[in-house]
Formats: C-alpha cells, sequence, structure tokens
C-alpha cells in the first residue's frame, strides 16, 4: 500500500525502501521507541537539556546569542563578543575542545557558527549534566 502512493508520476527511487527487510526493520525500531517510551524520554531530557543550556547563555550573553531545538535536537548558536556576528573560530575551538573531553559535537548553519547537538535517544540528564559541565569550563577559560 506504501509503495503504491508513490506511483503518483513523480519518479522516486531508493535502492533499498520499500523491501520487506527494511520494513521489518522499521518496524521493530518504532516499536523500540514505544515500547521503551524513547519519544517521551526524549522530550524531557531535551526540555532539562535546553534549560540546562539557556542558563549557559545568560552567563555569556556576549557568546551565545540563542539557544534552540525540540526533543534531542538542539543548536547553540555562537557570536562575535564585538558585533555580534556569526563566531565561527569559536564555534570550531569549541568542537575541538568538546572532542577532547569525548564529546562529539559539529557545526552547522550557513556561517557554521551555531554548535548542533543531535545525542542518542537513550541520551539522559547525567549525560546532559556531564555535557553542560564541559560546556561551562570551555566558556569558563576563554
Amino acid at each position: 500500500e506504501i509503495a503504491k502512493e508513490f506511483n503518483n508520476g513523480m519518479e522516486y527511487f531508493n535502492s533499498f525502501g520499500g523491501n520487506p527487510v527494511s520494513c521489518a526493520v522499521g518496524n521493530a525500531v518504532l516499536d523500540v521507541i514505544k515500547i521503551e517510551n524513547l519519544q517521551s524520554h526524549s522530550y524531557n531530557t531535551g526540555k532539562y537539556l535546553l534549560e540546562s543550556l539557556k542558563k549557559i547563555q545568560n552567563k555569556y550573553p556576549d557568546l551565545i546569542s540563542e539557544v534552540r531545538g525540540r526533543g534531542l535536537f538542539l543548536g547553540i548558536d555562537l557570536i562575535q563578543q564585538n558585533n555580534l556576528s556569526p563566531n565561527k573560530k569559536l564555534a570550531n575551538l569549541l568542537i575541538n575542545h568538546m572532542r577532547d573531553k569525548r564529546i562529539l559535537l559539529s557545526t552547522d548553519g550557513p556561517y557554521n557558527n551555531v554548535i548542533k547537538m543531535k545525542p542518542p535517544l537513550p541520551f539522559n540528564n547525567i549525560n546532559c549534566d556531564q555535557l553542560t559541565y564541559e560546556l561551562n569550563q570551555f566558556f569558563k577559560n576563554l
């Protein structure tokens, strides 16, 4: 039924989509998300992390213009102290510092100044505290 929906005149191609094994895997993943309540967990943990990141933003408003996101997909917008323009250099310093602490983040946005966070679904409040501790240490030591 799903595959028939793609037969609407527009060309669609996918090497692995629609085969029975891929569908079974997708259904199994959805079952685990439901059984382990990972959607609610993601929402609650993301809310906790977002609040923690906003506290860091409040400490360093001259370096962080915005903290935003939903669930566990969050971003920190880094800016220049003097003129509020995007701060790609600071973003690179931060992701390298965090990598040295075994925390993987990346940059995104048109100026590569947004720190992108996409932790796995089992990420919890203890992990959030570790992340925000290291972020605080980074900004404190600038």
